[in-house]
């Protein structure tokens, strides 16, 4: 009889959990480190947020910091319920802080897919995120990416869909960080304006249209965007990066049986933040080579990169221009760069050799 009850109290125990949790199909989890110069825009794209979730098929929550020594805050937004929660630290490039809010997102939150989104600035190659209160700092993605995994472990699921709504963050470098973390990327190669307007049409889009996808809701995100925030958006489906890798490298390996590499011209540079990349297509069009195993490695590899790793690339033709941008940039980087940044899985993974970087 004493195993029955303690059957029952612990079936009730699981019930109540579920109950505890709030339940959607869909749930952005937003990250705003607004302790910079973007600071007084967060009250209005709370404001946006709010407006656009309207049924119970779309959660959002955003953890923001702003100009200030309040610390942080948390707020929910639910058809049901919208409320804030007060976080006791202005550190919010801090990937404890971060853990913090994903394991709080976790314990009160289930659904059945996932967006995460992260506002700030672009920063380095490695970085996003800047926070400038009490020190300068930037948080990094590879320490992102070690967070989603450990909240992808917990959900046993990977995240749906991660949007990097900050600066030129449509590398191969910085897209190939976050790859094994989540199915969907979606960057820009270019800059983004802010605050971004697409939240409440989205958000209400999402609300009543049931089944979507992922690739489904980058659509809404760029559809809805408004023409002066970018100049182009890169989406890319992380599945094909396996591939893409692989023939990176009997690319470089080809390459690297030859003495000398040249480019016929220079390719078409990007730069932000003091660092500076190639156009991927531009680059690996502009190389001089004329072995033809080197040249149909090449071709291989252009058409995996730009017909299936990249699933979506708008380019804003109000912004029209002259440069042929493919949506994704490979850095500009020498021996010393490669130092600073070898910390990023690419160039474990890559084998970039004797690349003209």
């Amino acid at each position: 009889m004493r195993h029955v009850f303690y059957f029952l109290l612990l079936l009730l125990s699981f019930q109540s959990t579920g109950q505890e949790k709030d339940s959607s199909e869909w749930l952005f989890i937003y990250y705003m480190p607004y302790d910079n110069n973007l600071s007084n825009l967060a009250d209005e794209i709370h404001s946006m947020i709010h407006e656009g979730v309207k049924t119970q098929n779309v959660n959002v929550v955003i953890q923001s910091d702003v100009q200030d020594k309040l610390g942080m805050r948390r707020s929910v937004f639910s058809r049901d319920s919208t409320y804030t929660l007060h976080v006791d630290s202005e550190r919010s490039a801090s990937i404890e802080v971060y853990d913090d809010y994903l394991d709080w997102v976790h314990a009160n939150f289930h659904a059945e897919k996932v967006a995460v989104v992260f506002l700030n600035h672009g920063g380095l190659l490695d970085a996003t995120g800047l926070d400038e209160y009490p020190e300068k700092e930037f948080m990094k993605v590879n320490d992102i990416r070690t967070s989603l995994k450990r909240f992808n472990k917990k959900r046993k699921s990977n995240v749906d869909l991660l949007y990097f709504q900050v600066c030129n963050k449509a590398s191969l470098e910085a897209l190939y960080e976050v790859s094994d973390v989540c199915d969907y990327t979606l960057a820009s190669q270019l800059n983004l304006g802010a605050p971004n307007y697409y939240y409440t049409k989205t958000l209400g889009h999402i609300s009543y249209n049931a089944g979507l996808g992922a690739i489904d809701v980058a659509e809404q995100i760029i559809q809805h965007e408004m023409i002066d925030m970018y100049q182009s958006f890169t989406c890319v489906d992380n599945s094909k990066f396996e591939a893409v890798r692989q023939a990176f490298k009997k690319f470089n390996k080809q390459l690297g049986r030859s003495s000398d590499l040249y480019f016929k011209q220079a390719p078409i540079t990007i730069e932000y933040y003091g660092d500076r990349a190639w156009d991927i297509k531009s680059y690996l069009n502009e190389l001089d080579i004329t072995n033809q195993k080197a040249i149909a490695y090449r071709d291989t590899l252009r058409k995996l990169l730009l017909d299936e790793l990249v699933v979506i690339h708008k380019k804003n033709h109000h912004k029209s221009t002259s440069i042929d941008y493919s949506g994704i940039s490979i850095a500009t980087l020498g021996k010393e760069r490669l130092k600073l940044f070898s910390n990023m899985r690419i160039y474990r993974k890559f084998k970039f050799n004797r690349l003209p970087l």
